[in-house]
């Protein structure tokens, strides 16, 4: 695979191919696999790069012999709504549809994913436990990868798609300071989180709703994050201090982030005194005149 992608370097410099060729390589050996489709995606998404390189004579994008190439080069250059319908209609198997989906969501131009998401939804609907688990990480390292285009705030409140569908399009929108997620209600916020890494847009959700006015369901959902959940600084004016007493509260049950700038924001509201004043306060040690000298 490292020869493939040193090959792709140097024969196509500022082209897709090196992201084909290692996607190509990896599926030489066990065919067509979902960590394959990621990386050919992840060059894909790199629009600054053109879409080109070694495509197959009469290959495939999808199904049992695809072409990484052929893959590329189409979801980078098909913007036709009619065309991802199609090839939706044609390959019925799992992991082709999953391709299809992350290619919408980290490649393919706003307007599209904007009518397609409906399609999106329908694969996150039949796919299994693992499955998804494997399409929202995927979707989630593109975006945070920074290489992904973006997307604006309303694709993320498109109506008709579920919450698990509405976590995958916030990966992908563009939206600082915003709640990517306030088309979902507390309590289908809280049936999303868990302690996976792709329910980044979960926690900032929660620091929005917790600053607005904390709740227990929030709580329960920022606990169901696990601790090793990122995303504690969303707070516009920082952690309110309600927040930060029931989170040290029971510290052991959030993320560790959340719980650090718990403890911040209690420190900053704390005024020591120093120690001569609390010495006297205290009568710890006898009063004595502080000396002036005189001046000459």
């Amino acid at each position: 695979m490292r020869k493939a992608s040193r090959k792709g370097q140097r024969a196509q410099a500022g082209t897709t191919e090196p992201w084909q060729a290692t996607a190509r390589a990896l599926s030489a050996i066990h065919g067509p696999n979902w960590l394959s489709t990621e990386i050919a995606l992840a060059g894909a998404a790199l629009h600054a790069l053109s879409a080109s390189g070694t495509v197959g004579r009469d290959s495939e994008p999808f199904g049992p012999n695809t072409d990484y190439g052929r893959l590329v080069v189409d979801v980078r250059r098909q913007r036709n709504a009619t065309w991802w319908r199609e090839v939706y209609d044609t390959y019925r198997d799992s992991l082709s549809r999953r391709v299809l989906s992350l290619a919408l969501l980290a490649v393919a131009p706003e307007d599209l994913l904007s009518q397609l998401a409906p399609l999106v939804d329908e694969v996150v609907q039949r796919a299994s436990v693992e499955e998804y688990r494997e399409l929202a990480n995927s979707s989630s390292r593109l975006a945070v990868s920074g290489a992904a285009r973006r997307v604006g705030r309303q694709v993320a409140s498109i109506v008709g798609v579920s919450p698990k569908a509405r976590l995958l399009l916030a990966h992908h929108t563009a939206a600082q300071g915003a709640d990517l997620l306030a088309s979902l209600n507390d309590e289908e916020l809280l049936g999303i989180a868990s302690d996976d890494p792709s329910r980044w847009p979960v926690a900032h959700s929660l620091a929005l709703r917790m600053e607005a006015g904390a709740q227990d369901v929030h709580f329960a959902a920022l606990a169901r994050l696990g601790v090793g959940t990122r995303s504690g600084g969303t707070f516009a004016a920082g952690m309110p201090l309600s927040v930060s007493h029931e989170i040290l509260g029971v510290p052991g049950r959030y993320p560790t982030s959340w719980v650090d700038l718990a403890e911040r924001t209690l420190s900053a509201e704390v005024q020591d005194e120093s120690l001569s004043a609390l010495a006297r306060k205290n009568d710890w040690v006898p009063e004595v005149p502080l000396l002036q000298a005189r001046s000459r």
